[in-house]
């Protein structure tokens, strides 16, 4: 099943441009810089203040041989148009993936439940957004440039003063269990709760339940999680990590993955 399609690819200022339609019913827009560019491997975190663009940056990603949102070289950042006041483009979303249209229904009642209202962000209002932000890329500074140690060590530093109290759950292995959604719309979203992919009560209920949402709902209401946006749990994977790896749950509307690179730990196994 595809979950996204490439409306528009263009270049603008030298830049390449890509405007995406999501089976979810919203658009996103990305502009790539090459290897050299300053902020080539750079999370978007690290400089998401220096950029203006529709609900603000809120992806970076990619690199040699990637394939997200295209296949390049090129490093990516990204926004979404899935924010307060943005409308889904249910009309367009319904045309372009008419093969799963079922999935689509799906997406949109589940979407429903916490409707965003507002305007439609049309493919010409992302492709100017992507212009706007290709125009900045390009005149930006080299203040945002670290090398990989000087990440490690702030990796190092952020995980001593924020480590967290959940008890976890380790397999024979003594390796961490960490749940994450692989598809956009289902499962859940851990944004500014990332304990909620290897809470030991989670993992371990999902392990012997495998349960649908409703029930995986209630059982986080039970244990404290609430306003956990759903998904389709039957829809998680689960990731097995070393311990003591450095990871980072990457997420991204709904779509999350499990990075282990030391430039862009937050976490430890």
């Amino acid at each position: 099943m595809k979950s996204y399609v490439v409306e528009k690819e263009f270049k603008y200022k030298g830049l390449k441009c890509v405007v995406l339609l999501l089976a979810t019913g919203y658009r996103c827009g990305y502009v790539g810089v090459p290897k050299g560019h300053p902020l080539y491997n750079v999370d978007y975190m690290n400089c998401q203040s220096d950029f203006a663009c529709h609900g603000g940056l809120t992806y970076s990603g990619g690199g040699a041989n990637s394939s997200y949102p295209i296949s390049s070289d090129l490093w990516w950042f990204g926004f979404d148009c899935t924010h307060w006041g943005d409308a889904d483009d249910w009309n367009s979303t319904f045309k372009a993936f008419s093969e799963q249209s079922e999935k689509v229904a799906e997406y949109k009642a589940i979407r429903s439940l916490c409707p965003l209202g507002g305007e439609i962000r049309t493919t010409e209002f992302v492709e100017n957004e992507c212009k706007s932000l290709a125009e900045q890329l390009v005149n930006c500074d080299n203040k945002h440039k670290t090398s990989s140690d000087e990440q490690e060590d702030f990796v190092k530093q952020y995980y001593n003063e924020n480590k967290d109290t959940v008890e976890r759950y380790y397999n024979e292995n003594n390796e961490l269990g960490v749940l994450y959604s692989p598809d956009y719309g289902s499962g859940w979203s851990s944004w500014n709760s990332p304990e909620l992919a290897y809470d030991k009560r989670i993992v371990e209920y999902w392990l012997n339940k495998h349960p649908n949402a409703q029930k995986m709902k209630m059982h986080l209401e039970r244990i404290g999680y609430h306003d956990v946006w759903m998904g389709g749990y039957n829809d998680l994977k689960i990731a097995w990590i070393p311990k003591g790896t450095m990871f980072y749950i990457h997420e991204y509307d709904g779509s999350e993955s499990i990075e282990t690179p030391k430039s862009c730990g937050m976490m430890m196994a």
